[in-house]
C-alpha cells in the first residue's frame, strides 16, 4: 500500500514539473482538434444550403449526410495530421521528460533523492505515455459528440475513430521511444536532436543512394518494384496500415504488430541504455564510447 501511495506521489509530481507539456497536449487535442472538428461540420452545413437549392431537400440531406460522414471520418480517423502532431507531442514529452541528464547539477540533485532509478525511469516515462493518451481520448470523445450532435456519426465512424486510436496510440509510442533512445545515447540537446532525425532518415538514405548507385552502373536497372521508404521506422508502418485499412476497413495485423514490436524492442533498449548511462556524460556529444566508431562507419 505505502508502495502503491509513493508511486502515486511520485507520479504527481512530475506531472508538475512537466505540466506546460499536459497544457500544450491537452490544447492541441481538446481545443484545437474539437474546434477543427466543428468549423469543417458548419461548413458543409452551409455548402448544403445551395445543394437544396439545387437538388431539393430529399436529395440534398442524403448529400449533406454523405459528406459530413466522409469528412467527420477524414477528422477522427488515422491522418497525415494527427501523424505530425502525435510525433511533436513524443519528441516533446521525451526530451523534457528526461533533460535532467543533459546537467550534472540536476543529475546529482536526483541521484541523491531516496529513489531507485528504475522507479524514476518508470514514472517518467508513464506520465510521458499519459499526458498523450489522456488528452488524445477526452478530444477524440468530445469531437466525436459534436458530429453526434450535427447527425454526422454512424458505425463506420467509430469503426475509424477506434482503429485510429490504437494506432496513432502505438505511432506515438514508437516515436517517444525512439525520442530516449536518441537521448540517452547523447549528452545534449543539440546531438539529441541530430540522432533523432539519423534514426528517422538513415535508412531512407541509404536506400536513395544504393538506388542512385544502380542506376548508374547498372544498365538495365529500373525503378519499377523498388521501394525507397525505411522498413524500420514507425512513419511508414504508420502510413502503411492506414492504407490497408482504408482498403480493408480494418487493422493490418502485420503492420500492427510490427510498430508494437518495434516500439517494445526501443523502450526495453532505451531502458537499457538508462541503467547503463553513467552520470558523467552529461554534457558529452556521445553518452557510450563504444557507439563512436559505430558511429563513424555509419556516417561513411
Amino acid at each position: 500500500m505505502t508502495s502503491k501511495s509513493s508511486f502515486l506521489v511520485s507520479m504527481k509530481e512530475n506531472s508538475k514539473r512537466r505540466l506546460w507539456v499536459w497544457i500544450v497536449s491537452a490544447l492541441a487535442f481538446m481545443l484545437v482538434f474539437p474546434a477543427l472538428t466543428a468549423l469543417t461540420i458548419n461548413g458543409i452545413i452551409r455548402a448544403g444550403r445551395q445543394v437544396a437549392e439545387s437538388y431539393g431537400n430529399t436529395i440534398a440531406g442524403e448529400i449533406i449526410h454523405e459528406r459530413l460522414i466522409n469528412n467527420v471520418i477524414r477528422m477522427v480517423g488515422m491522418n497525415t495530421g494527427m501523424l505530425l502532431l502525435s510525433s511533436a507531442i513524443a519528441v516533446i514529452s521525451a526530451v523534457q521528460g528526461f533533460s535532467y541528464l543533459y546537467s550534472r547539477k540536476k543529475i546529482d540533485f536526483y541521484m541523491g533523492m531516496p529513489v531507485k532509478r528504475k522507479k524514476r525511469f518508470l514514472v517518467i516515462w508513464l506520465n510521458g505515455i499519459l499526458l498523450y493518451v489522456i488528452p488524445y481520448l477526452a478530444g477524440l470523445a468530445i469531437s466525436l459528440l459534436i458530429a453526434a450532435g450535427n447527425g454526422a456519426v454512424d458505425r463506420s465512424v467509430f469503426v475509424n475513430a477506434a482503429a485510429a486510436a490504437v494506432a496513432n496510440s502505438i505511432l506515438y509510442l514508437g516515436v517517444y521511444h525512439m525520442a530516449i533512445l536518441a537521448l540517452m545515447m547523447t549528452g545534449n540537446i543539440v546531438v539529441t536532436g541530430f540522432a533523432f532525425l539519423t534514426f528517422c532518415l538513415y535508412e531512407f538514405l541509404v536506400r536513395m543512394v544504393s538506388q542512385g548507385y544502380k542506376q548508374m552502373f547498372f544498365r538495365y536497372f529500373s525503378y519499377y518494384g523498388s521501394d525507397r521508404m525505411p522498413v524500420l521506422s514507425p512513419f511508414t508502418m504508420y502510413i502503411n496500415l492506414s492504407s490497408r485499412f482504408s482498403y480493408t476497413n480494418r487493422l493490418d495485423a502485420k503492420y500492427l504488430i510490427g510498430m508494437l514490436v518495434f516500439a517494445a524492442a526501443l523502450g526495453m533498449l532505451s531502458y537499457i541504455c538508462y541503467l547503463k548511462r553513467p552520470a558523467e556524460a552529461a554534457g558529452r556529444a556521445m553518452t557510450f564510447g563504444i557507439t563512436k566508431p559505430f558511429v563513424k562507419v555509419l556516417l561513411v
